[in-house]
């Protein structure tokens, strides 16, 4: 699979002990969302616009608790 990930506070991945990810922190935008068959949120800053995130991901795994109403795209874990 392929995966990237979205984090104002970390702006690059690079090594990490025994991994070395070379990743970068992508734009959070409809656009990139909807390229993505999942989403997976694993923190809650408030910085996010999760109306965005909710209503451009195919599937949603909430980790964090974020959306309390049902929606059809999230899966609370």
């Amino acid at each position: 699979c392929i995966v990237d990930y979205c984090d104002p506070f970390i702006p690059a991945l690079n090594q990490i002990r025994d991994y070395n990810f070379n990743k970068k922190s992508i734009e959070l935008s409809a656009a990139n969302l909807s390229t993505y068959d999942a989403a997976i949120l694993v923190t809650d800053h408030s910085s996010f616009d999760y109306d965005l995130i909710c209503n451009n991901s195919k599937i949603l795994v909430d980790t964090r608790g974020v959306y309390d109403e049902p929606r059809s795209n999230v899966i609370k874990a």
